[in-house]
């Protein structure tokens, strides 16, 4: 028999392990994707800079790989998909809101928005 020809339940054995071993890495892979990623904010409005003849304002975004988020240190919650929707009362004069989010492993991140309120 020639070395380089395995017979067929050899070769049926190795490409049985090459997939196990494959899909082992793929779920290893999305397990710890969080780990490396780290938490995300994007933010879809307002636009900082924006100037507001209204006192409300809505602040919506979508996050990703977070365990809490944060808008000016109170707690505020998202869906099941990571969207965010908090209204928030803007004071006259100029506005700093703060973003920050919190993962699983203790990695934050924070996102200002800058606004001004002339009523």
């Amino acid at each position: 028999m020639s070395p380089l020809v395995l017979p067929k339940t050899r070769w049926l054995g190795t490409a049985l392990m090459a997939a196990v071993l494959l899909v082992i890495g793929l779920y290893g892979y999305s397990r710890t994707i969080d780990l490396v990623r780290g938490p995300q904010i994007e933010i879809l409005s307002p636009v900082t800079g924006t100037t507001y003849s209204k006192e409300m304002v809505t602040v919506t975004g979508q996050v990703q790989h977070i365990a809490k988020i944060y808008l000016n240190d109170n707690q505020i919650f998202t869906d099941d998909e990571g969207f965010f929707r908090e209204p928030l009362l803007l004071l006259p004069g100029y506005n700093i809101l703060t973003l920050k989010a919190e993962d699983l492993f203790g990695r934050q991140i924070t996102k200002q928005i800058k606004l001004v309120y002339q009523s």
